[in-house]
Formats: C-alpha cells, structure tokens, sequence
C-alpha cells in the first residue's frame, strides 16, 4: 500500500537530480558561450599571421619590467616605455602593439599601425638594392638587432610572402627619404618584440668619413 507513494518519491527525485544536471550543464554552457563571443568580438587580429590577439594587461609584471627596460636602453625620444594597459601582443610571433586597445578591452590594429608609430614612407629592407643597404648600415653605424638577414622582397610592407611572417626577430622596414629605420626587436629573456624606430646617425656619407 506504500508502493505507490514511495514510486512517486523516488521518481520526483530522480527529476529532481535530472533538472539540477541540465541546469549545471546550461549554465557551463552559458559561460563557455559567454567567454567565446567575449573572445570573438575582442577586436582585430595580428596583422602578420591574423591570429587572435592577447590583452597587454595579461602580461607579468617582471616581463612588462624587462620590456620597457629594453626600450629604455634604445636611447632615442621614439621608442617611449609601453603602456601594456592599452597594449595588445600576438600570442604567436610575442610582437607588442601598443596604443591599440580601448578603455572596453577592444583591439583595434591594422597595417596603419607602421604610420601612427612612424610617419613616412616605408617599405621593405629587402626590396633595397645592396648598394642601399650598405649605404644604410653606414648612415646608421649600427643596426644590431634587426632582421637584416632575411627579408620581402617587396616593397609594401602588408605584401610579406607568407613564409617570411614567423621571422624571429620580425620586418625591418625603411623610409628612403628621411633614412630612417623601424623594425622588430627581440627583448632579451623573453619570447616578446617590441618596434624600434631609429634615426640615422649621419646625415650624408661624408659625415661617415
């Protein structure tokens, strides 16, 4: 006579158990949907290789430390310390972009991003004849650090052939007219590049002499 009572116990419980599960699972799900469009409507993607970009403020202290202290050691007025709170980097190549992320963790980068560090007109270190580059290495007496062993061909910097993007350190590129140089360079200790832009040390090759 209890049968049917205890029947109706234990069936309650198990879609008592049931309802808890899918509402787990919905909420699992919920936050897994939540985090990807997060991560889906972040803003643009690395430029070089399009992958998505990480958020500079991710960063360790002791790393952001070692990159501004890099930059620091660069002497020139155009290479300011980073400010990793607007700063993005790519998780593939570890190149730092700064100046590129909103108050609302929105990345917005694009090849424009040669410009706005730099204005002028710059293309690509291998396009240069050699008699160039060598005049180059001279108005500048050094250029350590640099990607001067492989380099695109072509002169827009957006045009690199797809097996030159993974370059370690990344692109050097060159105003023709002002004689100036922005570049990759690799932080020291760390999987991270920052872009340097150097002034020539000499204006003419008879300065050189």
């Amino acid at each position: 006579m209890l049968s049917g009572p205890i029947e109706n116990i234990g069936l309650q419980t198990i879609v008592l158990v049931c309802a808890s599960l899918l509402g787990v699972l919905t909420i699992l799900f919920f936050l897994l949907w939540v985090g990807w469009k997060k991560e889906g409507v972040r803003g643009n993607t690395c430029p070089y290789c399009k992958r998505p970009m990480r958020l500079g403020i991710d960063v360790a202290k002791s790393i952001t430390g070692m990159v501004n202290a890099f930059l620091e050691e660069q002497l020139q007025p155009e290479n300011p310390k980073i400010d990793f709170a607007r700063a993005a980097f790519c998780p593939v190549s570890g190149r730092i972009f700064p100046e590129c992320v909103s108050n609302t963790e929105q990345i917005t980068l694009s090849w424009s991003f040669l410009k706005k560090r730099c204005e002028g007109a710059f293309v690509s270190w291998g396009s240069l004849s050699e008699e160039e580059k060598g005049i180059l290495k001279l108005l500048h007496g050094s250029l350590e650090g640099f990607q001067i062993e492989q380099s695109s061909s072509r002169l827009r910097p957006e045009e690199v052939e797809e097996d030159l993007l993974a370059l370690s350190p990344g692109p050097l590129y060159i105003d023709r007219k002002a004689k100036v140089v922005m570049g990759w360079k690799k932080v020291p200790g760390t999987y991270f590049e920052v872009f340097v832009v150097q002034q020539p040390h000499f204006q003419s090759l008879e300065e050189t002499l």
